[in-house]
C-alpha cells in the first residue's frame, strides 16, 4: 500500500499528464497590401522624358503662345524655348527669335543676325551638321500662309545628321510684331517614313493657342 502523501503527489502528477495543452498562438496576420498610386504623367519638357506624341497633340511655342501638332509617333518634347521632335531619320525643332518688322537696313541686318543665330541653336540642338554658310535667296523656295501668317520655306543641301546626309529646311514667319517663328528640319535621304510630308503636316498645323484648333495645347 501506498503511503498517502505519495499517493497524493502521485495523483498530482496524473492529473497534470491529462491536462490539455495550451494551443499555441495564431499566426500573425498578413499585412495589408498598400497599393502604391501611380506615378505623375511627364510633363514633356525634355526629350529625356520619352514622350512620343499622339495623332493631333499641341505643343505651345513660348513665348508668342502659338501650338503646334508635333508628327505622330516622333519622340517630343515642349522645352522653354522651342518644341523638338525626333526620329531616327529625321528632326525638328520650332522656336523663336526678337525680329522687327521694320524694313529700314539697319532693322533687316539685326533680323538676319538674330536668325541665323537661332537656326545655330537649333542646328547644335538637332546635332545637325550644317553647310557652313546659308546663302538665303531673295525670295523663299517655297511659301505658305498659315492662319493668315507668311511662311518662308528654304531648303539648303549638304546637311548631315550623325552619319546621315540630308537636306535641312529653315522656315521663317513674322507671327507677332516684335517676334518670329523660326523652324529647323532635317530628313535623312534613306528616310522611308514620308517624313517630308509629317514636317511639313506640322507647320500647317501651326496655330495661336486661343484658336478653335490650337486651344488643347499640351502645355
Amino acid at each position: 500500500m501506498i503511503p498517502r502523501p505519495l499517493a497524493l503527489v502521485s495523483l498530482l502528477v496524473s492529473l497534470g499528464a491529462c491536462a490539455p495543452k495550451t494551443p499555441p498562438p495564431p499566426p500573425p496576420a498578413a499585412p495589408i497590401a498598400v497599393e502604391e498610386p501611380p506615378p505623375p504623367p511627364p510633363k514633356c519638357e525634355a526629350l529625356e522624358e520619352g514622350c512620343v506624341a499622339k495623332a493631333g497633340q499641341r505643343a505651345t511655342v513660348h513665348p508668342i503662345e502659338w501650338t503646334v501638332a508635333p508628327p505622330a509617333g516622333w519622340k517630343y518634347a515642349a522645352e522653354p524655348s522651342e518644341v523638338v521632335a525626333l526620329t531616327d531619320t529625321a528632326a525638328l525643332a520650332i522656336s523663336t527669335f526678337e525680329s522687327s518688322a521694320d524694313k529700314k537696313p539697319a532693322a533687316v541686318k539685326a533680323k538676319k543676325a538674330k536668325r541665323d543665330e537661332a537656326i545655330a541653336r537649333l542646328a547644335e540642338k538637332l546635332g545637325i551638321a550644317r553647310p557652313k554658310k546659308l546663302a538665303f535667296p531673295a525670295k523663299p523656295h517655297q511659301a505658305s500662309k498659315v492662319h493668315g501668317i507668311d511662311v518662308a520655306l528654304y531648303q539648303f543641301d549638304g546637311a548631315k545628321r550623325g552619319d546621315e546626309p540630308g537636306p535641312m529646311l529653315v522656315f521663317v514667319a513674322q507671327l507677332v510684331p516684335d517676334r518670329a517663328l523660326l523652324g529647323l528640319a532635317f530628313v535623312a535621304e534613306h528616310d522611308t517614313t514620308n517624313a517630308d510630308a509629317a514636317v511639313l503636316a506640322a507647320i500647317d498645323s501651326l496655330a495661336p493657342a486661343a484658336d478653335e484648333d490650337g486651344a488643347a495645347a499640351a502645355q
